[in-house]
């Protein structure tokens, strides 16, 4: 998952494809490290947000999103928040002079 990040057509579905398991093996797998699949690519996609909103102050909010895999700038907004409990303007105002 972690070298296809940035690969907006990146699913769980094609990770699993990509590993020789099926989804549901794949599904599994997360389960019973406690994680989900989908759930991880997610928080990963967002991660990844969050650091180049700081790193990349020069990129737009909706550029970074769509370089991560989201194609809704409101939807990112809202996940965004709903993660770190602000929303990215207001987290890279916060840490960016």
């Amino acid at each position: 998952m972690l070298d296809h990040l940035d690969d907006p057509s990146l699913t769980v579905a094609s990770t699993a494809t990509a590993l020789g398991l099926s989804r549901r093996s794949l599904d599994r797998a997360f389960a019973e490290a406690g994680q989900s699949a989908s759930r991880t690519l997610w928080a990963l996609r967002l991660e990844r947000c969050r650091r180049d909103l700081v790193v990349d102050p020069r990129a737009g909010i909706s550029q970074i999103a769509f370089r991560w895999g989201f194609s809704d700038a409101a939807h990112f907004s809202r996940a965004f928040r709903a993660a770190f409990g602000e929303s990215p303007s207001a987290y890279r105002a916060a840490r960016v002079g």
